[in-house]
Formats: structure tokens, C-alpha cells, sequence
């Protein structure tokens, strides 16, 4: 499997270690779709951790690694079985530098879903898979790492017996993957549920939409907490249909929640609106907003809220043109700046969102068949495929309920069993070849590649004379930096096996890129 990528950039400053912003596009050569499903920050720039998808059917998964400009480090790749369906819903950076990601697979047809956890190394290398089941129906959603090295997944689960019995599980596990503790909690009163869970330090909050036959949708929020005190279910009834789509723990201890409004069932399409509430610790609302625009007026779906430094909320949604859309708020909802990015009629979705180190967003997803990674600054701005747009701001007018009870009715559950997951690993692929600003008037070709003990040949033209050579490796260190005298470079650097950038620049900080594998 080869990646190639698009790229636009824009960059602080030529080094590596620059902190810039740019929109990425990979696309793999064998024609498999993929879409991004995590992203975090390291100490090298951007890891994200995507899916290859199938004919919509998620069947394994790729980890790719940027730099802080974008540009692709190293992808490696865990293949799963395709005859299933293998979705990720949560990954989390591990104390030890590696990765654990949750989700669950669908068995061919007869068997349950199960609840299935990956850990692997800094690079992707499995260490482990593991599924969990007790006979019915089981989805890891959420993973938390404690303070003592073990992991708490927090997951749903449906009976196979009775299709009205939904509830949460909750599971300690090992650094191996073994089950420590489990525990459910079921929810009452509801009739149907959707939506998704986060950890606390305390338990977890869970939010949704609910359907009581007294309306058509109420916003859901559920608190499990090891203080009996702050547990609560809620639900928040409005006029029209509503439906919450994620949460998050503000620094008061209470939560942000983001959703969608059908104001209509009409058929008329501008209908629907986006909408944010604040709660506080206790489940009482404070406030609510509904939020509209040229870019959020049909099918406007919420993906992640996540509070800001400044105590405001960035809120990362999909317009009703197919692109991915960020807006800024303020403590109390108001509008500060709001921004559409993509192509019309490309399809542009984001998975995932995270605040960076800098003060500014990261998000990946997908941008048609593609995985989609971009970096802003704090103002949300980007060198490309950028529209600002007018986003205005009315009162959401909800009335809280308390009338699900008070708590969760829970009991432990005794026969979840960990089962080891049988995969073929398929190697890491390194080094994706890469193109960045290259003139159509030099090709700048690099050989042998992969190279072992001949001597490296980089022919490029008489423009980059006077200019700069750089080779770094995976972890981002530079480990050859020399001026470029002539058009044709022989090199003998002697360097570890491994994959490494090759940064060409002219004195007109004109960019070639090149991936090249030291064998």
C-alpha cells in the first residue's frame, strides 16, 4: 500500500520543528477509502490514527504521522479481518508513548457485536487485541488510562433477550487487557437511546436523545459519580426534536453539550438548527443557545465540543454543503468567529478534534474517498479552502426534567470475558512519497530508494544551488543539515535503518519534500 498527498502550507519558518498551519490530503494509490477517526498532538507533530473503509464497511486500520507543517513522517497499518465491520470510537496516548483504541466489530452474521480494545506501540505495532462480551451485545466508546497504569473502558450494552434493556458497561482492564472489574448500569424509563459517553475522573457522563412518547426527541444526560450526590439523569424537552451529540467536562465541573434542533417536520429543508447547553454540576441547565447561518442551515450535525483556555467552547460540526465547519464561542454561546473549510461539492467530513499546544485546533477526517488532516491558529484561520462565515445566535428554549429517577439502577456484571483477537500484521509502511510546491520546470528525483550502503544521488536543478539540505528522522530530529553547491548531490551519510525527510529549499524558500527508507 502506497499514501500519495496533497498538501497546501503555510509555514512559520522553514525549519521542521516550525509550528505552522495547513490542510493535508493523503490518498492511497490501491483506491481504499479512508477517513481520519483520532488525533493528537506529540512531540513530533500530528498523529492520527484512520480507518479504511470499504464500501462503507471500516475493515483495518492506519496510523499516520506528520510533522508540525503536515507532511507525512510514517504510516503503518493493522489488518483486520475484511469479511467484518470494525469501527473506532475513542484512542487515548498512553503513559508509555503507545496507543490503546476502542470500538467494537461485528461478527459475520449470527454472532454479536463485541467490544474490542487495541494496544500497540509508539509506531502502530500491536501488542495486543482483545474483544469483550457476556453473550450480548457490547461497544467499547470511551477509554480512559487511571493514575495506577489500568484503563477503564466505558461502553454500551444490549440484551440479546430483551431489545427494550439498554445500559452502559464499565470495565477495568490490565495493561495486558485483562478484565479486573466490570460493572452495568441500565438505563430507565427509555423507551430508545442514542448518543455517546465521556469519562470523568469520577464515573462518566452519559448524553443522547431520548424518546418518551411524550414527545418526539428530549436532549438526555445521565451522571454516574462515586459520590452519590452528583448523580442525576435529566432531560432537557423543547418544542421540536432534539437530539444532544457530544459532551464535555467544563472547569467547573459541570458540562457543555452540543445537538441538533428539527424545528419542523414539515419537509421544510432550513429547519434545522445547532444548538449548545450549559449545565452545571448538578445536571440544572444555565443556558442554552440555537445557532444558524448560510452554512448551517440544513442537516447541520455537531461532532465535538471541548472548552477553551479563555473558558469559551470551539465546536466542530458538517454544513449543509458538505464542509467541515469550526465556530468559536464565548463563555455564555456568543458567536466570536465562525469558519467553513473544503470545496463546494466535495464532501469534507471531521471525526475528531483537538486544541493544540499553540492555542490553536487540529481535526482530521475525511475529504471525499481521502484522510483529511488540517492545523489552524486560534482563530480558527488556514492557508486554504478557508470561508468565513455570518453565524447568528438565539435563546434554545428548553425545560428541564428530572422525571428518569435520580440514579442508574447498576449491578455487577460477573462473566465478561476477554477474547484474544487473531490478526495478520501486515508490516509498517514508511516513507509514502510526498510532493510539496514542486515546480513543473525541476523534478527532483532521489536514488536509490530505499538506499542501504550505495551512495545517495539527489539530482535536482541549478535553482536550489545556494539553498539548503535537511534530513530528519521519524522522531523529528535533524540529523543532516548542509548548504546544496551543486545541482547533482552524491551523499555518503551514514544513518540507522528507518525512514527520513528529505527538505530541499532554495534561497527563495522554495520546498521539495522527498520520503526516503534507509535499509
Amino acid at each position: 500500500m502506497k499514501f500519495t498527498c496533497a498538501i497546501c502550507i503555510l509555514l512559520a519558518s522553514f525549519t521542521i520543528h516550525a509550528q505552522g498551519v495547513f490542510q493535508s490530503i493523503f490518498h492511497d494509490e490501491d483506491g481504499e477509502k479512508l477517513r481520519g477517526t483520532f488525533i493528537t498532538e506529540t512531540p513530533q507533530g500530528f498523529l492520527v490514527i484512520a480507518s479504511h473503509t470499504n464500501s462503507g464497511v471500516p475493515s483495518d486500520l492506519v496510523f499516520a504521522q506528520t510533522d508540525l507543517s503536515g507532511e507525512l513522517l510514517w504510516t503503518s497499518k493493522i489488518e483486520i479481518d475484511s469479511s467484518i465491520y470494525f469501527d473506532v470510537y475513542d484512542a487515548i496516548l498512553t503513559s508509555n508513548g503507545g496507543y490503546m483504541i476502542c470500538g467494537y466489530y461485528r461478527p459475520p452474521p449470527g454472532d454479536p457485536q463485541r467490544a474490542m480494545v487495541i494496544r500497540t506501540g509508539s509506531m502502530g505495532e500491536v501488542q495486543w487485541i482483545k474483544t469483550y462480551a457476556d453473550g450480548d451485545e457490547t461497544r467499547a466508546m470511551s477509554i480512559k488510562e487511571r493514575a495506577d497504569g489500568n484503563y477503564m473502558i466505558l461502553g454500551r450494552r444490549t440484551s440479546l433477550v430483551d431489545d427494550d434493556e439498554e445500559g452502559f458497561l464499565l470495565l477495568e482492564l490490565s495493561p495486558s487487557g485483562e478484565v479486573l472489574s466490570s460493572a452495568s448500569h441500565t438505563l430507565l424509563d427509555i423507551n430508545d437511546f442514542a448518543g455517546t459517553v465521556y469519562a470523568t475522573n469520577d464515573g462518566y457522563v452519559v448524553c443522547g436523545s431520548v424518546y418518551t412518547g411524550e414527545s418526539d426527541g428530549d436532549v438526555y444526560v445521565g451522571r454516574v459519580s462515586t459520590d452519590p450526590s452528583l448523580n442525576f439523569q435529566h432531560y432537557y424537552r423543547g418544542p421540536y426534536t432534539d437530539s444532544a451529540k457530544d459532551i464535555f467536562q467544563t472547569s467547573d465541573g459541570g458540562f457543555i453539550v452540543c445537538g441538533n434542533r428539527q424545528q419542523s417536520t414539515s419537509g421544510d429543508a432550513t429547519a434545522r438548527r445547532l444548538f449548545v447547553m450549559k449545565i452545571n454540576v448538578y445536571g440544572e441547565m444555565q443556558w442554552a443557545r440555537k445557532y444558524y447561518g448560510d452554512y448551517l442551515a440544513i442537516e447541520s450535525i455537531p461532532k465535538r465540543i471541548k472548552q477553551t483556555s479563555d473558558g469559551g467552547y470551539i465546536i466542530e460540526a458538517h454544513s449543509s454543503y458538505n464542509n467541515a465547519v469550526l465556530f468559536k464561542i464565548d463563555a455564555l454561546g456568543e458567536v466570536e468567529w465562525a469558519n467553513k473549510y473544503g470545496q463546494s461539492y466535495d464532501d469534507v467530513y471531521l471525526f475528531d478534534l483537538i486544541i493544540t499546544s499553540d492555542g490553536g485546533y487540529a481535526a482530521t477526517g475525511r475529504w471525499e474517498d481521502d484522510l483529511y488532516i488540517f492545523k489552524t491558529d486560534a482563530e480558527g484561520n488556514s492557508p486554504c479552502y478557508q470561508y468565513p462565515f455570518d453565524l447568528t445566535s438565539t435563546i434554545a428554549d428548553f425545560t428541564e426534567y428530572s422525571g428518569l429517577g435520580s440514579v442508574l439502577s447498576s449491578y455487577e456484571v460477573s462473566n465478561i470475558n476477554a477474547l484474544n483477537k487473531e490478526f495478520e500484521p501486515s508490516g509498517t509502511v514508511l516513507c509514502s512519497y510526498l510532493d510539496i510546491q514542486e515546480k513543473e520546470d525541476c523534478n527532483v528525483d532521489v536514488y536509490p530508494n530505499p538506499w542501504h550502503d550505495e551512495m545517495l544521488t539527489i539530482n535536482t536543478c541549478r535553482k536550489f544551488v545556494g539553498g539548503k539540505m535537511q534530513l530528519t528522522n521519524a522522531l523529528g530530529e535533524i540529523v543532516l543539515c548542509a548548504p546544496i553547491a551543486d545541482p547533482l548531490i552524491r551523499s555518503d551519510v551514514i544513518v540507522p535503518p528507518g525512514c527520513y525527510v528529505l527538505k530541499l529549499s532554495t534561497t527563495e524558500n522554495e520546498v521539495v519534500v522527498r520520503h526516503i527508507i534507509r535499509s
